[in-house]
Formats: structure tokens, sequence, C-alpha cells
């Protein structure tokens, strides 16, 4: 008896996104009424949003000690494989700069 959908198969997305919001959602993540792809959670320095793009997956917050709960709890269910701060995701490169405090995203990939 087949107890899970096999990867490739046209409904394992749809099964994954099932099992990923369900998961998010028991760590007290609601989706965003304008994407429901986007997770937010908590308010002002304990504030965490996670981004789901089919398997990809960004998790941001001002607490490092709260980003590394949120993947400590993602991690009990599903293997993660943690790539680090952010760069380049979905043709998106992300640059900081922490000592200006600034935040820059560019798509000249498309241009």
């Amino acid at each position: 008896m087949l107890l899970q959908s096999l990867y490739g198969l046209k409904q394992a997305s749809r099964v994954w996104n099932e099992t990923i919001d369900k998961h998010l959602k028991s760590m007290g993540f609601k989706p965003a009424d304008a994407d429901p792809c986007v997770y937010p959670r908590g308010e002002g320095e304990d504030e965490c949003i996670v981004c789901l793009y089919v398997d990809d997956m960004l998790i941001a917050s001002r607490q490092k000690a709260v980003i590394a709960s949120v993947k400590a709890g993602i991690a009990e269910k599903f293997r993660i494989k943690d790539m680090g701060r952010a760069r380049f995701i979905l043709g998106i490169e992300i640059d900081y700069d922490m000592e200006r405090r600034t935040l820059g995203i560019s798509q000249k990939a498309y241009t």
C-alpha cells in the first residue's frame, strides 16, 4: 500500500504544500492573506516570516535565535539543508549591508 505521494507525480507538489502548511501552522505561523506562501508569526523583535516557493524556503527575523528555533522546528519533521544567508534565489540577487542596515535586491539576470 502506498502511504505517501511519489516525487515527480502531478499531485506531489500539492501534497508537499499541504504537509508543510500544516506543519507551519502547528508552529504558530499563519498564511498571509495577500500571499498564501508567506507565513508571518509574532511581532516586533520576535517576528518571523517564512516564505515558500515549492521546496525552497526563506526564513527572516531580526533575531538569529528566532531563526534557529524555526529551523529546528522544521527539522523535527523534515530533512533540511541550511544554505546560510540568502544571496540569490528565484533570479533575485540579495545584497546586505549590515553596517548601513540596508538590503538591496536586483534582477540583473533578467536585463
